[in-house]
């Protein structure tokens, strides 16, 4: 095996930064005697090329200690630019800092696989601003990293696999099993009593977990669901208010499509298949359109799994190859129901999804021509028996701004100010800003009925376990799920228009994580939410809502809105001039860029990783 050695053959120096005071000895051991190899009085930063750690961690058999001061400690891995770091083999204790990095003004992206007891030694997990960093864990490993991420460019992979040595598992879509699908069609009155069966059963497991009180609607049955399609159809059409050229009105047609996914192994008809996904289609017309098709679900997690790395780390999402994630998950979800869509001319879905599908980011599958989120505006709910489907025709209420840029724990969100600022409301906003945004500032406030819109820019984490324990962070101070009953209580007659969280981050692969992300508007008591799937930069991010809010302003209906700030991206409408980023009609969003930013989105704006992850939850007008 080739070794690295700086000075003698007997002990090994690792590169590092800053050596004050730092002193690293690796005693060497042969490697077939299988014992630990330790470097410890790690007291200041030391920094390790992975190339080097590679020869830390490739010896099987051999634990690496690296041994810190949890007050001082400070590890840098200087990866390059796509690597994957697997460190099953390297030991922490006490280490105040894990910090990854390119080291490239241009950034780069960066996977890394983290166990449960080596983030328990860890205080602090970040990467440097301008790269992507992706780490890979189990459940309890992400429990465990609560608190600890640092920053809005990482990305928590959950993997319920008990062993993640190998990163090809994850993020090689090369490599992944390529699933053939057989679809059939289910008779119209065995869809629709499928379909009645699965409204209650979702409605009473979404109510217990999100611990929902007060319910904002009661939609109990097909005719009333079609009466709400046909209403909102009706009104927003005959709306004056809305006179934007970007929205043809006259053509709006909205539709229904439920997604259901049956765990039924050993009992489907391809023996390789465990499981079977129900497609039931709701027109506004008294229709109701079923589709059946069997999957394996380890290759359904596997492909939504690849599709989000590629996604993070903004790599080709390979549409033109039919056996892409992108390509294969909308043959799956889409491919049968979409020549429906077509012959119908339906424009807007409202997507509801069962467990284990409330995060895949629609937006990003691809027909082999377009994305669906390019095509289709769409919002995704957990129930449609507790959606409110009643269209308001015009928001008459105040805007309420809160966010924050500077944070004691985790890192700073530089262009919140601008966002809170730019977004434009068609009635008074009031703003809150740093140290006068607080949890009593959003409840309080939030639950008068004085405001129809809640727009927080702020870090947000929707984390493993109930639902309800997830997280908005203030200045110095968090807000859980469960404190935003007091919308529910306050306001139950008074239902919020829309609340946004510009600035989450999601746990994808737990699935009760998923639900509250995707149950964001019930939490909060409003007929809309917007939230993100992933972390995107936080310059993008602030862009687009105020971009965003432009069209809203308009008396878009918020569904349609979101796929027209996506369609400003992906056509590079919005793009980047000189120091800012400019959206429709040359509007600037956001000013004030550094040369390094500036040369980091010039090349990616339009990249889905910018706009797939950004959704909508409830009612999409």
């Amino acid at each position: 095996m080739k070794k690295r050695y700086s000075y003698s053959p007997q002990i090994l120096m690792i590169k590092s930064s800053l050596i004050l005071g730092l002193l690293f000895d690796f005693f060497l051991i042969p490697p077939k005697l299988n014992q630990k190899i330790l470097a410890e009085g790690v007291s200041t930063s030391v920094t390790i090329d992975s190339d080097v750690l590679k020869e830390l961690t490739s010896d099987s058999g051999d634990l690496r200690l690296i041994k810190g001061n949890s007050q001082s400690s400070e590890l840098i891995i200087k990866a390059k630019s796509d690597e994957s770091i697997d460190l099953s083999n390297l030991k922490f204790k006490s280490l105040n800092s894990l910090i990854l990095t390119t080291g490239s003004s241009l950034g780069g992206v960066i996977s890394v696989n983290l166990n449960e007891s080596q983030i328990s030694e860890i205080e602090k997990v970040s990467a440097t601003a301008g790269d992507s960093l992706t780490i890979n864990t189990s459940n309890s490993g992400s429990n465990a990293l609560q608190g600890k991420v640092i920053g809005k460019n990482i990305v928590i992979n959950i993997n319920n696999e008990s062993n993640i040595d190998n990163a090809n598992q994850i993020i090689d879509f090369n490599n992944a099993s390529v699933e053939n699908y057989t679809f059939t069609s289910i008779p119209n009155i065995e869809a629709r009593s499928n379909l009645l069966n699965r409204l209650e059963s979702s409605k009473n497991d979404v109510f217990k977990t999100l611990n929902l009180k007060n319910t904002l609607a009661a939609n109990n049955s097909i005719s009333s669901l079609q009466d709400s399609l046909v209403n909102a159809r009706t009104k927003i059409i005959s709306n004056k208010d809305i006179k934007s050229s970007y929205f043809l009105k006259e053509k709006y047609n909205p539709a229904i499509l439920h997604l259901d996914l049956t765990f039924a192994k050993d009992k489907t008809i391809d023996e390789s298949k465990d499981a079977y996904l129900d497609i039931t289609l709701i027109l506004p017309e008294n229709e109701v359109v079923g589709k059946r098709v069997e999957l394996s679900t380890s290759i359904f997690t596997k492909s939504l799994r690849n599709l989000y790395s590629s996604l993070i780390t903004q790599e080709d999402l390979n549409v033109d190859d039919p056996s892409s994630p992108s390509r294969k998950l909308y043959e799956l979800f889409l491919s049968k129901i979409e020549p429906v869509l077509k012959e119908k001319k339906i424009t807007t879905l409202l997507i509801s999804v069962d467990r284990g599908l409330q995060a895949v980011p629609f937006a990003a599958l691809n027909d082999g021509n377009f994305f669906f989120g390019e095509r289709y505006s769409y919002s995704i709910t957990p129930s449609l028996s507790l959606t409110p489907l009643e269209y308001v025709k015009k928001s008459k209420g105040k805007l309420l701004a809160l966010g924050a840029s500077n944070f004691t724990n985790l890192s700073n969100l530089a262009f919140v100010e601008q966002e809170l600022n730019n977004i434009l409301s068609s009635t008074q906003k009031d703003v809150y800003f740093n140290e006068l945004f607080t949890k009593k500032s959003l409840i309080t406030n939030g639950s008068s009925s004085d405001y129809d819109r809640i727009h927080i820019a702020s870090h947000a984490e929707f984390l493993p376990g109930e639902p309800t324990n997830s997280l908005i962070h203030t200045s110095n101070d968090v807000i859980t799920m469960n404190n935003l009953s007091e919308f529910r209580r306050k306001r139950k007659d008074h239902p919020i228009d829309l609340f946004v969280l510009s600035a989450c981050r999601t746990a994808i692969g737990d699935t009760q994580t998923e639900l509250g992300f995707s149950g964001l508007a019930l939490q909060a008591s409003a007929r809309s939410a917007i939230g993100t799937l992933w972390y995107i930069d936080d310059i993008v991010t602030s862009a687009y809502f105020v971009q965003l809010y432009d069209f809203l302003n308009q008396r878009i209906p918020k569904a349609d809105a979101i796929r027209l700030t996506r369609s400003a991206f992906i056509s590079k409408t919005i793009r980047v001039e000189n120091d800012s980023i400019l959206g429709v009609n040359g509007k600037v969003l956001i000013s004030n860029l550094q040369t390094n930013e500036i040369q980091n989105l010039q090349r990616s704006l339009n990249n889905p990783y910018f706009w797939a992850g950004i959704q909508i939850m409830g009612s999409p007008w």
